[in-house]
């Protein structure tokens, strides 16, 4: 029996752009969308997920739905099926996208996954600093739940869903010690979850090739 998915009782928002004229000539230029294809897009997903009988959660709202449309380049069919998969994963793994109220200290004590703003290309620059960490308290899980957090928190702005973002992954500081929590059972889940987030085409983030410095790692603490 295939797993149920939760869904919210629909919105009609009214929605109001908050994007500049070179971001709508962007939008135009490279995603398709102008007024009358974003409402009748937003239109065409919400008929989607009305109809859905396993959707039975899920946010309807003109920001939430865009996402999906852009990253697709308003291809309503391929948009409502990364919301689909999105769904199917926050229910099959529904950890990797929440924190737990125990690592919000830590999320906020450590500077591991930090929102660096735009960058020349008006893309968002997010720097993944793992040797930041404390690699005796901080597991990996807990790494990748704040990266996603991170994601899932500036995705809601438009100027973002078109130009992207940019993931910075700085190893400096990082030690032995920091690989020694890929156990096997964290990268099974580490695995799972990024069939589930990537092969699957679900999350709704336009990443731009990621960067890697500060290759060098050091043998131990």
């Amino acid at each position: 029996m295939e797993s149920v998915i939760d869904k919210k009782s629909f919105s009609n928002d009214e929605y109001v752009c908050s994007l500049d004229p070179e971001n709508l000539r962007k939008a135009k230029e490279e995603l398709h969308e102008d007024e009358s294809i974003r409402e009748s897009s937003i239109t065409q997903m919400r008929e989607y997920i009305a109809k859905d009988p396993q959707i039975i959660w899920c946010r309807t709202d003109h920001l939430f739905l865009l996402l999906f449309l852009r990253v697709r380049k308003f291809n309503v069919q391929a948009a409502c099926e990364m919301l689909r998969n999105m769904l199917m994963a926050i229910h099959t793994e529904p950890d990797s996208f929440k924190l737990r109220p125990t690592e919000w200290d830590t999320f906020i004590a450590q500077p591991i996954s930090l929102p660096l703003g735009p960058d020349d290309k008006g893309r968002m620059v997010i720097l993944c600093r793992q040797g930041q960490s404390d690699a005796s308290t901080v597991t990996l899980e807990e790494i990748i739940r704040m990266s996603i957090l991170v994601f899932q928190t500036f995705c809601y702005i438009e100027s973002y869903q078109i130009n992207g973002a940019v993931l910075i992954i700085d190893y400096e500081g990082v030690t032995m010690n920091h690989f020694a929590v890929w156990t096997i059972p964290v990268l099974s889940w580490q695995i799972n979850s990024w069939l589930l987030i990537n092969l699957k085409f679900c999350a709704p983030w336009k990443i731009r090739p990621s960067k890697f410095i500060d290759l060098k790692i050091a043998p131990h603490a």
